[in-house]
C-alpha cells in the first residue's frame, strides 16, 4: 500500500470508504512534495482546495492584527487535513500553514471537487466525504468551544480575584 493510500485510509475524511471507493477517490488528489519551511496557505488568501498531510508535518499559524504577532495554533501530521473551511464557505483563509520538514501533501482542488459533485457515478464518494467532513468540523467546533470556555473561566476567575482585592472588573479580549 502506498503512503498516499495509507494517508487517505487513516484520514478521518475517508474512514468510511470501502477499499474500491478509496481506490476511485484517490485519483482525485494531486500529490505534492515540498521542502521544509514552505508556505502552503497564507492567511487572508483565496481558497484553492483541501490538503491532507501524506507524510511530514506542518504548523498552523494565525496572525493577530492588533498585536501584530503570529501564534502557532497547532501542528498537523500524517493523515491530518486542513483548508476545508475556506473551501466550503468561500471565505478567505483563516490561518497560514507552513511545512516544518520535508512533506508530501495530497491536494484536492476546488474545481475537482466541483466536478465530482456533478458526477452522478461518484456521487456516493462525495456524500461520504462530505458527511465525514461535517462530522470532523463539528468535532473541531466542540473542541474550540471547550477551549474558549476554559479561557473565559480563567479570565473571569482572575477578574474576580482582582475585584476581591479592591480592584475593578476588567476583561481582556
Amino acid at each position: 500500500m502506498s503512503t498516499k493510500q495509507q494517508a487517505l485510509l487513516a484520514c478521518k475524511l475517508c474512514e468510511h470508504f470501502l477499499p474500491d471507493e478509496l481506490d476511485k477517490f484517490i485519483h482525485f488528489f494531486e500529490s505534492r512534495t515540498l521542502d521544509a519551511d514552505v508556505p502552503l496557505i497564507e492567511q487572508g488568501s483565496k481558497p484553492d482546495g483541501l490538503y491532507i498531510v501524506e507524510s511530514g508535518s506542518v504548523k498552523v499559524m494565525c496572525q493577530h492584527e492588533s498585536l501584530n504577532k503570529s501564534f502557532e495554533m497547532c501542528r498537523l501530521y500524517q493523515s491530518d487535513f486542513f483548508g476545508e473551511t475556506a473551501l466550503l464557505d468561500g471565505g478567505t483563509r483563516s490561518a497560514s500553514v507552513i511545512t516544518l520538514e520535508p512533506c508530501r501533501i495530497l491536494f484536492l482542488d476546488k474545481a475537482t471537487l466541483s466536478r465530482l459533485s456533478a458526477d452522478k457515478e461518484n456521487a456516493n464518494l462525495l456524500v461520504k466525504f462530505t458527511m465525514s467532513l461535517a462530522a470532523s468540523l463539528a468535532t473541531r467546533l466542540r473542541n474550540t468551544n471547550a477551549l474558549a470556555l476554559t479561557a473565559l473561566k480563567s479570565e473571569f476567575q482572575q477578574a474576580h480575584e482582582r475585584h476581591q482585592k479592591g480592584g475593578s472588573y476588567s476583561w481582556v479580549v
